[in-house]
């Protein structure tokens, strides 16, 4: 059994049962742990643990997602940042109606069906490794996304097949790269950031 996303131009696939089994554990996590957000106008948003998505190849190479729901829509922000930065374990991103790349994200709010992208702010975070935990604050322009945030992550290290010393089996279309989870860290590049997982 293998299951497949496709993301800014790669291809994330999982490639037997038994990495199928210990994603669904992952993703398990992403819906059981919560994000709590709460606006500066006293509205509480509340859904799935942030997920760190790192990536051995691509730009940016770590990607971050928030999203939680709350009385009349969402809140969600997503942002890049380079391994040096998500090592660090803090760091402040530009929020703008950019594409993600490192240190710059986006921030949208509103009704979940229709949020509307903030223009410009910030969005500072810091990393606690010993409980997985994420906590931090938005600050957007207009006020709208602004917010502190709190609550636990999960980190997911996607690496090329023959870094695991598998076959790159699975068609991938042109321009694409096919990455796979490696959840146990046994890859050099995932090795680097056993200390967060």
């Amino acid at each position: 059994m293998s299951v497949t996303w496709k993301v800014m131009g790669l291809v994330l696939m999982t490639v037997a049962a038994a990495g199928a089994a210990r994603h669904a554990a992952a993703e398990e996590a992403l819906h059981t742990r919560d994000v709590t957000v709460t606006s500066d106008r006293g509205v509480r948003y509340e859904g799935n643990v942030a997920a760190i998505d790192v990536r051995e190849v691509g730009t940016p190479a770590v990607e971050v997602s928030l999203w939680a729901e709350g009385p009349g829509g969402a809140w969600s922000a997503g942002f890049g940042l380079s391994a040096e930065a998500l090592l660090s374990g803090a760091g402040t991103v530009r929020l703008g109606l950019l594409p993600l790349g490192p240190s710059v994200g986006n921030l949208a709010v509103g009704p979940s069906d229709d949020p509307v992208l903030v223009e410009s702010g910030s969005l500072s975070f810091t990393l606690t490794a010993a409980t997985r935990g994420i906590e931090g604050r938005a600050t957007t322009s207009p006020g709208d996304g602004s917010a502190s945030f709190q609550g636990g992550y999960v980190l997911r290290c996607w690496v090329r097949p023959e870094s695991l010393g598998l076959p790159a089996n699975g068609e991938v279309e042109p321009g694409m790269v096919l990455l796979v989870p490696d959840e146990r860290g046994a890859s050099e590049f995932c090795r680097h950031f056993a200390e967060l997982r």
